[in-house]
């Protein structure tokens, strides 16, 4: 497994804005969209829906996995029972295009 900060200088070296975090177990991230965004799974799990395929895919974000969300995938998504720690990276410049949207 990659260790997170390691993850966030590879991200940072990129020019990407990072941010490190931990959602509480239940949180619910309602259908939304916005700019690439890289998540990187430190701990816990992550069920995400990409509502833009039919029937819309689910993705299982456990420790290890990074996950690419591409610019205007509708998305929803629910923290699992231990929570979520994660590692998320976008380019600063395009977010600005997407703000109000998260």
């Amino acid at each position: 497994m990659v260790n997170p900060s390691e993850r966030m200088d590879y991200f940072r070296n990129q020019g990407l804005e990072v941010e490190r975090g931990f959602d509480e177990p239940g949180t619910v991230y309602d259908r939304h969209y916005h700019e690439r965004t890289v998540l990187y799974t430190v701990s816990g799990d992550l069920v995400l829906t990409l509502c833009n395929t039919e029937p819309p895919t689910v993705v299982d974000l456990k420790p290890g996995v990074e996950f690419v969300i591409d610019s205007k995938v509708e998305h929803s998504a629910v923290v699992d029972n231990d929570g979520w720690g994660y590692v998320a990276a976008w380019d600063p410049e395009e977010a600005k295009v997407y703000e109000g949207t998260h």
